[in-house]
């Protein structure tokens, strides 16, 4: 019996986009065996597609990557086997999807988050046709924002601060803007993540880090804003903003209303709560009952077991997985001790210069760091005295793991000259996650659904604040990086929209 060819491609590794000797693997996926074949013949059929490809049967069983014979049907190639054997390009089944959706042309997501920057390139609506007769939302004025900063691309944008204001009294503007216009960027992020247009050229972030061309996900859809999330007086901006239910469930009540296909809601509570107190999961349930797909974040105290949020089962929940987008760097010590960290500055390191090596307790820095905290997460500091991690920090440096800073601390303590070399990377490199949420809410055991790219994820960003949203950090940019799952939420979301395209009911 002829086995029929190409049921479809997979493309299943991607080691490295941006490094040359790291090449892509492919799978060829027949289905499941009948049963009629022992395993040596259905090598034997397997080494005869690539006999075709290399000409011989010994060159054929030596480029073979993997044979599956148990009960998957297939096999792996490299990139040039795959083209070969497809008999033209070897295609990636995500531009299949973007090509057969339109790239999401007039699907309209509702992204529910702290707001937009209109200004950046990611919402121009260069190219895009009129409106969709089926919006029947606005485009509402305020602080810093008119009519004007609504397009064909930001089709509608509302704010929603009643609540905000009855619990924490008048919004001061210097905190936020009182209108649809972001301060504190994740609504500008998550948005340009799902929607943003296509190919804007040369990208970066601070540092010139990943630069690029960037693009939503769906780069067709139209963005319609509900700001419900806000900066207010106390808490560090760092620590995020605050969204109240009452003001969530007017956002959602009008994107609803306003005909939105699909909610992208990055946000949520550090503790999931019962369905009737949920003001996400009320409003949520009723957007899906119209036929509106809803996706949300997990939250991200993971990976402590009961940390998800949004486990309504009528969400998309979302965690965050990594990407290939590292920036390792190397601490080469005077005693020749060498160490891997992560490049956490917008400044050029010069190679081959050695620094002498001290304590942060011991500096003499105005405002420095409180001597019980030699090491630091950002959002445990409020100067710049000391390098941390996930954020650009705001001096030259790099993050290295603890047990690493420890050893760095100890030389200092037992050398009369520490020096230091600072080793520039070249390459980006894979990790692991620390945001994956976990679950053991007794009603839902298998949540959260889906997992999705969601560190160091490199897009539009807020002028109206710095990437370490620290006070004394004054540095604008118009494209960061950022961590978490509601970075992964925007991911998914387009992939919805894309389907939706596709399947609108």
């Amino acid at each position: 019996m002829k086995i029929q060819l190409c049921v479809f491609w997979l493309l299943i590794l991607h080691l490295s986009a941006s490094s040359a000797q790291h090449r892509q693997v492919y799978v060829v996926y027949f289905g499941e065996h009948s049963g009629e074949k022992t395993t040596c013949e259905i090598a034997d059929d397997h080494h005869s597609y690539l006999l075709y490809v290399k000409g011989s049967k010994e060159e054929a069983k030596a480029s073979l990557i993997y044979s599956y014979k148990n009960v998957i049907n297939g096999f792996s190639v490299t990139p040039d086997e795959a083209t070969k054997l497809s008999g033209g390009e070897a295609k990636n089944p995500y531009e299949e999807l973007l090509q057969k959706a339109n790239y999401g042309k007039d699907i309209i997501v509702g992204v529910l988050d702290s707001g937009i920057w209109p200004e950046s390139q990611s919402f121009s609506d260069e190219g895009m046709e009129p409106i969709p007769k089926s919006w029947k939302g606005k485009c509402q004025t305020g602080v810093d924002f008119n009519r004007s900063h609504c397009n064909r691309k930001i089709i509608g944008a509302r704010y929603y601060l009643k609540s905000c204001e009855e619990r924490f009294g008048r919004l001061n503007n210097g905190e936020d803007y009182r209108s649809p216009r972001d301060k504190d960027s994740p609504g500008t992020h998550t948005a340009s993540t799902v929607g943003g247009g296509r190919r804007v050229a040369n990208v970066s972030g601070p540092g010139d880090f990943a630069s690029g061309n960037a693009s939503g996900g769906a780069p067709l859809v139209r963005l319609a804003i509900y700001k419900a999330c806000w900066s207010i007086k106390g808490p560090s901006k760092a620590d995020g903003n605050t969204c109240l239910d009452d003001d969530l469930l007017a956002a959602i009540d009008d994107a609803i209303c306003d005909g939105v296909h699909v909610l992208s809601i990055s946000l949520g509570g550090t503790r999931s709560r019962p369905y009737t107190e949920d003001g996400i999961a009320i409003g949520t349930l009723h957007a899906v009952k119209r036929n509106i797909e809803v996706v949300c974040s997990a939250g991200n105290p993971g990976p402590s077991p009961k940390t998800v949020t949004n486990i309504a089962p009528w969400m998309i929940t979302v965690t965050a997985s990594s990407i290939d987008r590292d920036f390792p760097s190397a601490v080469v010590l005077g005693n020749q001790m060498k160490v891997v960290g992560l490049i956490v500055t917008p400044f050029k390191l010069k190679q081959g210069k050695i620094h002498r090596v001290i304590y942060a307790k011991d500096a003499e820095v105005p405002g420095n760091m409180p001597p019980r905290y030699p090491f630091s997460k950002p959002s445990e500091r409020k100067d710049c005295s000391v390098m941390g991690i996930e954020r650009e920090e705001c001096f030259g440096g790099i993050a290295l793991p603890l047990m690493d800073g420890f050893a760095i601390v100890n030389y200092t303590r037992n050398s009369t000259n520490p020096t230091a070399t600072l080793v520039p990377g070249t390459t980006v490199s894979a990790h692991a996650s620390r945001h994956i949420a976990r679950n053991s809410d007794p009603r839902v055991y298998w949540q959260p659904d889906i997992t999705a790219p969601g560190m160091n994820i490199l897009a539009a960003w807020s002028e109206a604040i710095s990437p370490t949203k620290l006070e004394d950090d004054h540095r604008v940019f118009k494209y960061s990086f950022d961590s978490g799952t509601s970075m992964s939420c925007p991911h998914v979301t387009a992939v919805a929209a894309l389907l939706k395209a596709i399947h609108p009911s």
